[in-house]
């Protein structure tokens, strides 16, 4: 039982480490992925190209130790479930 305890507490704080070490622009992409937007609309909101879209995806799985969307929408959810999220805020729809 002490190993599953220590185990998820060292996860947690490799989490957090990760977010932290997200860029700006990889910050941005998260807060689009969380409003459920495709990489095309992705690229169109921040003027970049899919190709890039698709870069700073392919970054933020090996940062965050994830392998799909729903993987790093699950992550900021308990990260929120945990009290606090102080990289990421939903954008508000306008």
């Amino acid at each position: 039982m002490y190993f599953l305890a220590t185990r998820k507490i060292k996860l947690q704080a490799n989490v957090r480490s990760n977010l932290q070490q997200l860029t700006p622009q990889e910050r941005n992409i998260v807060d689009y992925i969380l409003q459920d937007m495709s990489n095309k609309e992705i690229a169109a909101e921040l003027f970049i190209s899919l190709s890039t879209v698709k870069t700073h995806i392919n970054n933020l799985y090996k940062k965050l130790g994830v392998s799909s969307r729903e993987e790093i929408v699950s992550l900021y959810k308990q990260k929120i479930n945990r009290g606090s999220s102080p990289y990421f805020q939903p954008r508000k729809s306008v």
